[in-house]
């Protein structure tokens, strides 16, 4: 993996996601609550957000290609 150079003013942080991590995000319902681990989920942006719908439209065009023809 490529390692991300994060400009701290910009960003609090930045990660690399799986494909099944982010669709999983993307299903996820409600607020984002503290897990049994202790930690939190990743955060995506909103629906409304057009980083959000970049996200899903990524998401999808994966999966779609993925299938058998």
């Amino acid at each position: 993996q490529t390692e991300i150079q994060v400009n701290l003013r910009e960003l609090e942080t930045a990660a690399w996601f799986s494909h099944d991590e982010v669709a999983t995000a993307l299903k996820r319902k409600g607020p984002y609550t503290q897990q049994q681990n202790g930690t939190f989920p990743f955060w995506l942006p909103p629906k409304l957000a057009i980083s959000h719908q970049l996200i899903k439209e990524w998401v999808e065009k994966q999966t779609c290609s993925s299938l058998p023809a």
